[in-house]
């Protein structure tokens, strides 16, 4: 008698178990991708190039080091004496 339970268990466990991992993998290829990554923090970097349009000496720091700043913000003033005629 155990034996004939035993026979019918295992197909019965066995589909379960495929039905499951189906279903699974099913769910897995209809979700879609994530096309961005939300976070939040601080972004740090060792090394930033930074130049002007033209070369002189440097007359004022506008900015300190971890300062937000955007693009086109000015960061530093140079010393035009050398420029003006």
């Amino acid at each position: 008698m155990a034996h004939s339970r035993l026979r019918i268990m295992i197909p019965v466990v066995l589909l379960l178990v495929l039905g499951g991992a189906g279903a699974f993998y099913l769910n897995a290829q209809s979700s879609p991708l994530p096309t961005s990554l939300l976070a939040s923090g601080t972004v740090e970097t060792d090394r930033v190039q930074v130049s002007t349009q033209l070369s002189g000496q440097v007359a004022q720091v506008l900015v300190q080091e971890g300062d937000t700043v955007k693009a086109g913000d000015a960061l530093l003033r140079l010393d035009d004496q050398g420029l003006e005629t």
